[in-house]
């Protein structure tokens, strides 16, 4: 809020406050841009007031003024001020070097940083004092939205039923963004017959309210008498606003009047395959054969569209023929069903049949393409309760599930695993698409088990389709440890919490074999992290490995796993528990005793660079004896 100096006026006790308190401020041609200005805290009733209301563009300039003279009382004063919003949009344009377009071919166009500010004069015996308040916006014009569509239209109807009860003409109008009152609305109806000549015309006073409106006007039966073949359907809607502007929409639509009794000539003989019993596809290319007759005395064109959605409700196919039928004959229509891409799952198949243009049957069918490959369940993931599944003792499992497909579904879960002796049916879930459901699971582990990863199996049965899903569960067991190899870790007690320790792991080799190993690591109460990952040992040599540990808590669990690459056996598991202490913080007098340790500790790293340097020509020399 700021205040700007008014003549020789003082400031007031007052306030102001302008609205919309919000950032950004829509606009469009239908509707004028209102902004409220309230006037509070004034002690005294002026003898004259006036409101001063400008809109300043980013770079200062005034593009838009407003004057009025106004009645003060104390207390709330509430003003409204409206600006016609193509003025506005015009001004704007022009000032304005800062706009952006939106998606939509730019159609909404958005300014930013413009400034309205509100002053309000008050002149009493005493001289003039003001009140002053700004607010910036950015300013967005949209378009407006009025659209007029035919529905419900009847596409054939009979003579016989037109001239007993007329025809109801039912049309949506929809309204958007359009905030001015509406002045009036009348919507116009024409019927044409297929010379263009007018067999009846209406017009209606309609109400219409923002969203969708459903508008029905019925033509009388006693204006179809004796009429047939092609007609045309015209409304026209307008809509006159209260600032005088008039929004126009029209819509058209064809049917057709039949002499026939029930407005249908086409009549559907047979549709091959039968997919009510064949709805199990295989990847292939089906023909689709529809067999249609015309009894009517007259030609009719007669065309079959086939559309098919997978189910997600996407499109897939979208298929038509056509075939001229004869009075009193038979007509085939084929289409081409290629299933040869489809991903296995479930589709909707949809024919329909028109006839001159005009819908007269609809045939839906529910198919499923390779029913025995479709996947109804999305395993998220799976794990234990612990990191640690010993031998002996009971694990619960837990496996994040969700629905595959674009509906609930409930499936019949089977956990099993041979090694594990385990088989286990579960009671029946049911599973929503995006929305994740846990399914906990029991397990016992056996007691003769050694270290290494077990299969178990996640079964679920869904409407005759079984699919299946594997979980390796690790069992820290009774290794054997390979007596060329060996390992342990190497650790300085305490770990510091929350910071980063180096721990070692050693392993050593007494073997004529060349091994080329793979590290595995993992942490409970903190992290750890190898420095390498695969490590080549071989003949009498030693090699350590740095581990970085992070300590999160009192104690450090560090699992290691060492697995031969070229066999995938775990060769050596082991496991050491660390404690650890907070790391004491350092005061400002201590920074000369820091300095020397760091010089001793960099005399520490030399010496063992270079001890290291010679310990590794010995090893080569070593190598190479061997």
């Amino acid at each position: 809020m700021g205040l700007v100096l008014l003549g020789l006026g003082v400031y007031s006790q007052g306030s102001i406050i302008i609205e919309p308190q919000t950032q950004t401020i829509l606009a469009n041609a239908a509707n004028n841009l209102t902004f409220i200005v309230k006037l509070q805290g004034v002690n005294q009733t002026p003898e004259e007031a006036n409101l001063y209301f400008n809109i300043y563009a980013p770079n200062g300039q005034l593009i838009y003024q407003y004057y009025e003279p106004i009645s003060v009382c104390t207390g709330l004063n509430i003003y409204q001020v409206s600006v016609n919003p193509l003025e506005l949009e015009n001004l704007v344009q022009q000032y304005s070097s800062t706009s952006s377009c939106s998606s939509y071919t730019c159609s909404v166009q958005q300014y930013y940083n413009f400034t309205v500010q509100a002053n309000v004069t008050l002149l009493y015996p005493s001289g003039l004092e003001y009140v002053t308040a700004n607010q910036t916006y950015n300013l967005t014009f949209v378009p407006y939205n009025l659209t007029l569509s035919l529905v419900q239209l009847p596409e054939v109807i009979s003579q016989q039923q037109a001239e007993e009860y007329g025809i109801s003409v039912q049309s949506v109008v929809y309204l958007q963004n359009v905030e001015t009152s509406i002045q009036s609305s009348t919507l116009t109806l024409t019927l044409y017959d297929s010379q263009g000549n007018i067999v009846y015309q209406t017009q209606e006073n309609v109400n219409l309210q923002p969203g969708e409106n459903l508008l029905t006007v019925n033509i009388p039966n006693y204006y179809l008498e004796n009429v047939q073949g092609e007609m045309y359907v015209s409304e026209q809607l307008d809509v006159v606003l209260s600032n005088g502007q008039v929004l126009t929409q029209q819509a058209e639509q064809s049917f057709y009047i039949s002499n026939n009794q029930n407005g249908q000539s086409v009549q559907v003989i047979s549709i091959s395959p039968n997919f009510n019993s064949l709805n199990n596809l295989v990847n292939s290319v089906y023909n689709v054969e529809v067999l249609m007759e015309n009894p009517s005395y007259q030609t009719v064109n007669a065309t079959v569209q086939m559309l098919l959605y997978d189910q997600y409700g996407d499109l897939i196919y979208n298929l038509q023929g056509s075939q001229v039928i004869s009075p009193d004959s038979q007509g085939e229509v084929t289409l081409p069903l290629n299933t040869m891409s489809l991903q296995p799952g479930y589709y909707t198949l949809i024919l329909y049949v028109y006839q001159n243009g005009a819908e007269v049957y609809q045939y839906k069918y529910t198919i499923t393409v390779n029913a025995q490959n479709i996947q109804p369940v999305n395993v998220l993931s799976v794990y234990p309760n612990t990191f640690n599944v010993k031998p002996g003792q009971f694990v619960e499992l837990y496996a994040n599930l969700e629905s595959n497909l674009p509906m609930n579904i409930q499936v019949q879960p089977i956990v099993e695993s041979q090694q594990l002796n385990i088989f286990q049916q579960l009671s029946t879930v049911t599973l929503s698409p995006n929305q994740v459901t846990q399914l906990p699971v029991v397990i016992y582990i056996p007691a003769n088990l050694t270290a290494g990863y077990y299969p178990i199996e996640f079964v679920f049965n869904y409407n005759g389709i079984s699919q299946t899903y594997t979980y390796n569960l690790y069992v820290n067991g009774t290794v054997i440890v390979p007596e060329p190899i060996s390992a342990s870790l190497v650790g300085y007690l305490p770990l510091k919490y929350g910071q980063n320790s180096t721990i070692y792991l050693v392993i050593s080799s007494n073997t004529t074999q060349i091994y080329n190993l793979l590290i595995q690591a993992y942490a409970v109460g903190g992290e750890v992290y190898p420095e390498q990952q695969e490590v080549q040992i071989g003949g009498t040599y030693t090699e350590q490995i740095p581990l970085n540990v992070t300590a999160e808590s009192n104690n450090v669990t560090v699992y290691v796993n060492i697995i031969d690459q070229q066999t995938g056996q775990l060769l050596y598991s082991l496991n050491e528990t660390y404690s650890a202490s907070q790391a004491p913080s350092v005061s400002l007098p201590s920074l000369g005793l820091i300095f020397w340790i760091l010089v001793i500790l960099a005399i520490i790293i030399i010496a063992a660079v270079l001890i290291e340097s010679r310990r590794g020509g010995k090893k080569e020399k070593e190598k190479a004896e061997e």
